[in-house]
Order: structure tokens, then C-alpha cells, then sequence
């Protein structure tokens, strides 16, 4: 890639040097800002408006007027201060985590009485100085992202002070050259979001066929010409003639889930209180926010379990699953656990629980509004279809061997996508920051 034929040092720690025509800039000087106060209630006093709200706006780079905006009121003043016109850009104020500070979006076309929500900073630039796809740019590159991330407050959630942006300095081009990077990127951006989006469509339609073989193979079999009986169960439908149907509860000789308290919490130990969260996908992921307890603690609170039991997460997210093994953990009450009888093929059950049938079952079971809960008497009453034993375990390891496969692709896949976003941050930031120029006619001094 091309050069720029001259550059400058700058008292900016992440940009060493810039393009000698390049100037700095506080983001005040060259933009107007304000965080909006607009809630998310609706009053018929009030004005009537559609509104752009935190998580929407960090889902779309790009705000376009055939975007459905969340219905919602607010105030004369506030319609007047915070509505958003093409060429704003949105930025979120606060959030749960650091690196979702910041987060910007543009506004890309004329939109019809539209207003920023409350979590939300609306930067309205000067034209004249700074070009609105620019910023949303800039305010992209990596740079800036550690930048907001350290200025960010807060302990359980996070916030950014309104001296931290409008401080904030900006490198900037002249006007021409900004439109002319931000109209390079736009093309560039675009055609990595597309390999992005089909990576993505094929990670998923991976999933999909490795969920379809588990299906098949825990409700039908192997055997494409057996003889087939009904099950007695709607929701199973037919099953081989020599399957039999048994409850949850009547191969396992215990069912049940974790403390409904907290436990107090040490500093670090080698003992863990874990969640249905920490369950993925036949493990027991020890996260780095995964909170320790003390040799007391866990003695207090542990559950007797040995090497035949399955846990599955029954509060909030429903069906993580894992397998015990062993781990020194105390379970929360959103981790149930299977301790299973012998007369069962524990990756069998294992892989009838990660079925959709089943998962669809458990699905019409919940009860909770915002939470969704299932209960343990939901898991004890679900029937599962069951050849013998011998059938089990050679259906199990079909299964093994298809999930590796699988596990390999999707993995290959989901690389594939992983260097494509960091190439799309990459190449925001060397064109963003001038290491590159992508003019058809480099500058001179």
C-alpha cells in the first residue's frame, strides 16, 4: 500500500506519526455533543417520537431510516436538543462492560422524528471540519477503543464522563480527504461484512446438520430400515420396535440443582461457585469473573456427585450442558445435575439432552417472564427413548465421532471469521490514522 510522501511526531501516545497536513483536535472543537436524558417510558402529555436505544444502536454501524426504531415520548426541550439528523453520530455512554463504551454509529440518511435514547451521546459534527463517516471511523480504530475503555468509571457498570469525550482528540485530515477515506473504508468494510455474514451462515447451517445427526440418531436409530412403533409420546413420534421409553427420573438416582444462596466469596482458591453459564458444551468453563470460595465453604455447600453426572442449566439460559468430573465446584441454583444409574449409557443421555426434541420439550416448559425458569419436576417427568444398552453406546460413539468432525469445521470456520474482523479492525486503523493512504493522489507537504 501506498504512503504518505511526508509525516509528523504528535504528543499522542497512539499515533507516533501522522501525515504532515494532518491536525489535531479536541472532539469539542470540531463537534457539538450532548448525552440525551430520553427514558424509555411513554407519556401521551408528551411528544410523541421513535427512539434509538442502547443495545439497537451497538447491533448497526450504520443507521438507516428503514431501521425500526422502539416507540417512546419525551419532552419539547428534549426533542428539540436530541433528535438525530443525518451525519450524527451515536456513541454509547455506559454499559455493563468498558469495552462496550463508545461504541458509535452513524446516522446515514434523513430520518422521520427520531430521538436518542438515554444510554446514548449524540455527536453532531461540523462539517466544514470533520465529516460524520469519518468519525464513526475513527471512533473505531483501536486506538480509540483503549482510549474510552480506560476512561471508562465504574465498578458493576460503566460510564463515560462528558470531559472524557469531549476531550477526546481527533487526527484530521483536510474535509476532502476525510470523505475520500471514509467512502474507501465504507466499499472495504462492506465486502468483509459480506465474507463475514457467509461465514457466519455456514458456521450455523454446520450446527444445524450436527444438530440434525443427534436428533436422527437418539429418536431413530442407525438403521434406516428398522421396523418403527409408536412411541406413545407425541412430541418423540416413532421409535424403533425394540426402543423403550423411560422418564429422566427413573434412570437417574438423583435430580436436583444448587443453592438457592450465596456463598461468601475468598479472594482465590481452587474452589469455584458456578452457574448454568459456566456449562458449555460438555465442560465446565472456569471463567476469569467465576468467583472462588474458601476449603470451608465448599464443604459447607457441596453436593455428592461422582463421574455418571450430567448438568444442564435451567435458569436464564437454558440447556448449557456438561459433565461432572470431579471439579471442585459448588453449584448455583441454575445448575441442575443427573447423577445416572448403570443401566444407562451416560453419552447417550448426554446427547438426548442436547437434542432440539428435547430442548423444544423443556422450551414449552418454562415459566418466568423476563427469566425464564424450568423446573426439576419439568426435567424428571420428560420421557427419552431408549434402545439397549449395547445400541446406546454405539449410537454414543457415531455421535463422537460426527461431533469431532463437525467440531473441526465449525472451528475452521469460526477462525476464518475471527481473522476477518481482525483484518477489517486493521485495516480501519492503518488507513485511519494515515499509515497508509488510499488517496489516487498522495498529498505533498
Amino acid at each position: 500500500m501506498k504512503k504518505y510522501k511526508k509525516y509528523k511526531a504528535t504528543k499522542i501516545e497512539w499515533h507516533t506519526a501522522v501525515p504532515y497536513n494532518w491536525t489535531l483536535k479536541k472532539l469539542k472543537q470540531v463537534a457539538l455533543i450532548r448525552n440525551s436524558s430520553v427514558d424509555r417510558h411513554i407519556f401521551e402529555s408528551e411528544v410523541q417520537v421513535k427512539v434509538l436505544h442502547y443495545p439497537d444502536c451497538y447491533k448497526n454501524e450504520i443507521i438507516k431510516a428503514s431501521y425500526k426504531f422502539k416507540k417512546g415520548s419525551c419532552s419539547d426541550t428534549e426533542h428539540e436538543k436530541f433528535y438525530l439528523r443525518k451525519g450524527d453520530v451515536v456513541i454509547t455512554k455506559d454499559s455493563e462492560k468498558p469495552d462496550d463504551i463508545a461504541v458509535p454509529c452513524y446516522i446515514s440518511e434523513d430520518l422521520d422524528n427520531v430521538v436518542s435514547g438515554y444510554h446514548l451521546t449524540i455527536i453532531t459534527p461540523d462539517t466544514e471540519l470533520i465529516d460524520g463517516a469519518f468519525l464513526l471511523r475513527y471512533l473505531q480504530f483501536q486506538g480509540s477503543r483503549n482510549y474510552f475503555e480506560i476512561e471508562a468509571n465504574g465498578i458493576t457498570r460503566f460510564g463515560l464522563g462528558q470531559r472524557s469525550i469531549f476531550n477526546y482528540p481527533v487526527l484530521l485530515p483536510p474535509i476532502c480527504e476525510q470523505k475520500a477515506i471514509a467512502k474507501y473504508l465504507d466499499t472495504k468494510t462492506t465486502l468483509i461484512d459480506s465474507l463475514i455474514e457467509k461465514t457466519k451462515k455456514k458456521i450455523a447451517l454446520l450446527h444445524e446438520q450436527r444438530t440434525a445427526i443427534i436428533n436422527q440418531a437418539v429418536t431413530k436409530g442407525l438403521d434406516p430400515k428398522a421396523k418403527m412403533k409408536d412411541s406413545g409420546v407425541e412430541w418423540i413420534g416413532e421409535i424403533p420396535e425394540s426402543w423403550t421409553r423411560k422418564r429422566l427420573s427413573t434412570i437417574s438416582c438423583k435430580i436436583g440443582d444448587g443453592i438457592h444462596s450465596t456463598p461468601k466469596y475468598i479472594d482465590k482458591s481452587n474452589y469455584k461457585f458456578i452457574n448454568g453459564n459456566n456449562l458449555n458444551d460438555g465442560v465446565i468453563r472456569i471463567a476469569s469473573l467465576t468467583k472462588s470460595v474458601s476449603k470451608i465453604e465448599f464443604e459447607k455447600h457441596k453436593i455428592e456427585l461422582n463421574d455418571r453426572t450430567i448438568l444442564y442449566s435451567i435458569n436464564g439460559t437454558i440447556g448449557n450442558i456438561a459433565y461432572y468430573k470431579s471439579e471442585k465446584v459448588i453449584l448455583g441454583k441454575s445448575a441442575c445435575y443427573l447423577v445416572l444409574n448403570d443401566c444407562v449409557d451416560l453419552k447417550f443421555v448426554f446427547y438426548t439432552l442436547k437434542s432440539s426434541y428435547l430442548k423444544e420439550y423443556f422450551k414449552f416448559h418454562l415459566t418466568g417472564s423476563t427469566i425464564k425458569n424450568l423446573s426439576l419436576e419439568t426435567i424428571r417427568k420428560a420421557w427419552i427413548s431408549f434402545p439397549p444398552l449395547d445400541q446406546q453406546r454405539i449410537i454414543s460413539d457415531f455421535i463422537e465421532k460426527k461431533n469431532t468432525l463437525y467440531n473441526q469445521l465449525i472451528g475452521k470456520e469460526e477462525k476464518r471469521n475471527t481473522l476477518l474482523k481482525e483484518y477489517r479492525q486493521a485495516l480501519i486503523s492503518e488507513v485511519i490514522t494515515g499509515k497508509i493512504c488510499v488517496l489516487d493522489e498522495i498529498p505533498t507537504a
